[in-house]
């Protein structure tokens, strides 16, 4: 999702979902959105894609 619509979901404002992305990243040595998705999926956070449509 992109940081405008997580904002929207968690009726948050958009600069709090973005001090909320960058402490993530610190965490996790991430340096963007493809680290952190790599991350999620290599600690099983997330199940693996299976190539399929996305919704």
């Amino acid at each position: 999702m992109t940081s405008r619509a997580i904002a929207a979901r968690l009726v948050i404002s958009i600069d709090t979902v973005g001090r909320h992305i960058t402490n993530l990243y610190r965490k996790i040595g991430a340096r963007g959105r493809a680290d952190a998705t790599a991350y999620a999926l290599h600690m099983g956070l997330v199940p693996e894609p299976t190539g399929g449509p996305r919704p």
